[in-house]
């Protein structure tokens, strides 16, 4: 089964996205739902981190970000366009193709899809934490070259 893995530059959760398995009971039904190509760059795109300048810089230049902006819209892109994209965003054409929000599945470390709760002010207090102990060793760094220039001079 093909997969691609991406780890959100913010947050450090990995993603594993898999092609939607329901595809050919869906093509039975009427209701078929059509992925937009154009939101699955965009999606993988921001993923990466990437502002749609960077991306229109990467991938060369009859690209701009208008270019890009245009492509996002669309709901089907051609097989050359997603096939240049999808080397450069480091990912297969087909995750391009087949993405859908369905098929997403995050692990989260050790609580394997359980909700993950967010404390900003226990947040806070440990960044205030660290900082002070950088900011400590910092002081003993210095210190110790004030020290050593004592002795020397």
């Amino acid at each position: 089964m093909f997969f691609s893995q991406f780890a959100h530059p913010i947050t450090q959760i990995r993603l594993y996205i898999y092609p939607r398995t329901s595809m050919l009971y869906n093509m039975t039904t009427e209701n078929v739902k059509q992925i937009h190509q154009g939101r699955n760059i965009k999606r993988f795109r921001e993923l990466r981190g990437l502002k749609q300048d960077a991306l229109a810089v990467m991938l060369g230049i009859p690209w701009t970000q208008k270019r890009i902006s245009l492509l996002e819209s669309k709901e089907e892109i051609d097989e050359d366009t997603i096939d240049q994209l999808a080397g450069v965003l480091n990912i297969s054409n087909q995750a391009i193709k087949t993405f859908d929000e369905n098929g997403i599945i995050a692990l989260a470390d050790p609580t394997h899809g359980e909700p993950r709760h967010f404390d900003p002010m226990k947040r806070l207090i440990e960044l205030y934490e660290e900082n002070k102990i950088l900011y400590e060793r910092l002081l003993a760094s210095e210190q110790e070259k004030i020290a050593l220039l004592k002795r020397m001079g």
